[in-house]
């Protein structure tokens, strides 16, 4: 069985300009996902949740 994900409560968001450079590779879509729809769906759903 697998233990679930630690949490960090103190981890606090940040704006993507404010990330490091290296990082940003990881914010960039997939071939193996078909972002558009996904991203529409995303928004949908999480859109008006508070930063966080």
């Amino acid at each position: 069985m697998r233990s679930p994900d630690p949490i960090a409560p103190e981890a606090a968001q940040q704006a993507a300009q404010d990330l490091p450079f290296e990082t940003l590779v990881y914010l960039l879509g997939s071939r193996y996902c078909n972002t558009d729809i996904l991203s529409e769906e995303a928004w949908r759903l999480f859109g008006n949740t508070p930063p966080g």
